[in-house]
């Protein structure tokens, strides 16, 4: 019976609360329905800033919003009959700010960052609908990281600083705390004057990578004078060097809090001098860069190209790298050239020569006709598969050495990586034909 009178003045006491509690349920449940069908419905829509991920973690912050929400409204009717309830209903309410600015800012970056992303993902034409003028893929990929992760450093502060300033006066130990350790040496970097330069930094590297970007891009599609590797690899340079720069002059913004002008001319000779130190040590491979992009700009030969390097070396090009290049020689060993020695040697590209001519030098006696010797040594190039008909086979009489005269065959193919069989089996029928007429070869030279 306890119990039951227990219970019985329970209801009597909380019936109101209950009865609310009830509405506001049926309230926040048609608000979750509506939301729902709101950002299904942005869902559906191919936006520039917003994409189906964000819109997502948007709905579930707001879903936990409007429960809290939901569970201080409840706790209000509640707490009218209980002292306790009323106690912890008052602290949620004063926590309520800090609470909530912490909530949408934190939601606010990531929407931005969001934002961000998809943007650069329209402008890089990767999106149904498409930009007037497309950026290439690569455009902007460090800037978009860099962006981001400063505005998710950015919210981290401010959710942090404001959330710990809106805290009740009852927080004031972890508002002095906060105050003294960490807003306190904080504050030299929270003035207007650091803060407009920082932000002038980020908008002068995004603007400047931003014209290089499109300088480029236009430069590629007008000139022909220069290579596109090369003007891609200027292009890369470029956007390092900007971002190098804009990390020097944050740097030295950070350190003028604490430093003194000569201390800071002092850092930047330190840093001056290590660069030049670098340069010295590096200088080798500076060297061969710079003959890559010599050879890459002057494109003599491209991968899978067979080419003749200097007077001896012939190799078939397996790679073109900025300081070096592999080639694979007809003994099947791969040997990595540097590209600077490449530059100064002189490169014969069978691939790219429409027809190319080998040479066969013979010596016979002085008393061999001339047409005789020309019309064995045509025969013999005649007979071998991958000899070109035109232009046809070329016989010279170059030089009399004593009582004997030095001839050469010119014969042309269009298969490069057949040179060395082909040569093989041209030697073959030129040294049958010569036997069966009784010819003898006073000197052979291939």
């Amino acid at each position: 019976m306890a119990l039951l009178d227990d219970l019985t003045q329970f209801v009597l006491t909380f019936w109101p609360a209950f009865v609310l509690t009830f509405f506001i349920s049926v309230a926040f449940l048609y608000i979750f329905a509506y939301q729902n069908r709101f950002f299904e419905y942005l869902k559906a829509q191919e936006s520039r800033y917003l994409d189906r991920r964000t819109l997502e973690l948007i709905k579930r912050i707001l879903i936990g919003t409007w429960t809290f929400l939901g569970a201080v409204v409840v706790l209000v009717p509640f707490s009218a009959g209980s002292p306790v309830i009323r106690d912890y209903a008052v602290q949620v309410i004063l926590h309520m700010p800090s609470i909530l600015f912490v909530t949408f800012v934190l939601m606010a970056t990531i929407v931005a960052a969001g934002a961000v992303r998809r943007n650069l993902t329209y402008l890089r034409g990767q999106l149904e609908d498409k930009p007037e003028k497309v950026i290439s893929a690569r455009s902007f990929a460090v800037t978009e990281v860099i962006v981001r992760y400063a505005l998710y450093l950015f919210g981290v502060v401010v959710a942090a600083i404001g959330g710990l300033a809106l805290l009740p006066p009852q927080n004031s130990t972890v508002a002095d705390f906060v105050s003294r350790y960490i807003l306190a040496p904080l504050e030299p970097y929270l003035r207007v004057s650091f803060l407009t330069v920082l932000i002038a930094t980020f908008v002068i590297m995004a603007v400047a990578v931003r014209v290089a970007d499109s300088f480029f891009s236009d430069f590629k599609v007008r000139t022909t004078k220069y290579n596109p590797r090369v003007l891609e690899l200027f292009r890369t340079t470029t956007m390092y060097a900007i971002y190098a720069g804009a990390a020097l002059a944050i740097i030295f913004l950070i350190l003028s809090v604490n430093f003194s002008a000569d201390q800071l001319l002092l850092i930047g000779l330190i840093l001056v001098i290590s660069g030049i130190a670098g340069v010295l040590v590096l200088y080798e491979a500076i060297s061969d860069a710079l003959a890559g992009v010599a050879l890459i700009n002057a494109d003599p030969y491209q991968e899978g190209d067979r080419i003749k390097i200097g007077e001896n070396m012939v190799a078939d090009v397996l790679e073109v790298n900025l300081t070096l290049t592999k080639v694979k020689n007809l003994r099947g060993e791969v040997v990595n050239l540097p590209n600077k020695e490449l530059l100064a040697k002189t490169i014969t590209n069978f691939s790219r020569s429409k027809t190319y001519a080998m040479t066969v030098d013979i010596t016979v006696s002085f008393d061999r006709p001339h047409r005789k010797v020309e019309a064995l040594l045509t025969k013999a190039a005649q007979r071998v598969e991958g000899i070109l008909t035109d232009p046809a086979p070329v016989v010279y009489a170059r030089e009399i050495h004593g009582n004997a005269v030095g001839y050469q065959l010119w014969a042309y193919i269009s298969d490069p990586a057949q040179m060395k069989q082909i040569k093989s089996e041209l030697i073959s029928r030129a040294q049958e034909l010569f036997h069966e007429e009784n010819i003898k070869l006073l000197f052979l030279q291939v």
